[in-house]
């Protein structure tokens, strides 16, 4: 008896691998998100200590006397809204926004104060806060 002798069909792979791709598409389009709405709605951790490498720069600290410190370097106000200036160069409204953040035993009054003389002298300011809701 003699054997017929078939021929294998060969597969098409890139129209299996297409589908693959669309049912992977489908299935990130029906589902919405990778990533879940608990991992967004978690306030991150705070440590014990405040490290100042991470805060954003440039950064004005104002510790619990009022003393002002500029990216780590005693300063004044007036000297702070100046350097902020000369960094912004001749350009009507300077590019580097200066970070603030203070001592939360500072009074809100002179807080509130020298954030508003920073924003008289045309430096764009971003205060620089934790998060209360943690306990710690």
């Amino acid at each position: 008896m003699q054997r017929l002798a078939r021929e294998r069909q060969k597969l098409d792979f890139p129209f299996a691998f297409i589908n693959i791709i669309l049912l992977l598409l489908f299935f990130f389009i029906v589902t919405g998100s990778i990533i879940g709405k608990n991992e967004t709605s978690v306030a991150p951790p705070l440590t014990s200590r405040l490290t100042t490498e991470r805060l954003p720069r440039p950064l004005l600290v104002i510790d619990k006397a009022g003393a002002l410190y500029l990216d780590e370097v005693p300063t004044s106000l007036a000297d702070a809204i100046a350097s902020m200036e000369r960094v912004g160069g001749d350009t009507p409204a300077p590019t580097l926004t200066l970070n603030v953040i203070a001592d939360r035993t500072f009074p809100a009054q002179r807080f509130l104060d020298i954030v508003e003389a920073i924003r008289q002298a045309g430096v764009p300011v971003r205060i620089v806060t934790l998060d209360a809701r943690a306990k710690g």
